[in-house]
């Protein structure tokens, strides 16, 4: 799970639209969303310009990326220098970036 660095926290403010969810999907809050490792006071949901509700974590609305393709990977983390792995506590990860098995750094 990724948060974007352009998106906003207070208030939570997702700004990856269109294209940029074709590689970097939004996590939607489609039912109950499973916290396990993550405080749940840090848990919440974002109004998308879409209308679909987006999973926020610290404030930060979270994505995936298309580019991971088994449970565990983060290739997309530090891609260009604005898409990074969310830790359980709703912040940037600190961890060294990668870049995709492809050599691509995001959308």
């Amino acid at each position: 799970m990724y948060l974007f660095t352009p998106d906003r926290t207070n208030p939570s403010r997702s700004t990856c639209d269109g294209e940029c969810t074709a590689t970097w999907p939004p996590l939607l809050a489609t039912g109950e969303v499973n916290t396990a490792g993550v405080d749940p006071a840090l848990v919440g949901e974002v109004e998308r310009a879409d209308g679909t509700r987006q999973v926020t974590v610290g404030g930060w609305p979270v994505h995936t990326f298309t580019g991971d393709t088994s449970p565990g990977q983060t290739t997309g983390h530090g891609a260009r220098g604005v898409w990074f792995v969310i830790e359980p506590a709703g912040c940037k990860s600190t961890a060294p970036t990668t870049e995709a098995p492809d050599g691509s750094t995001g959308y």
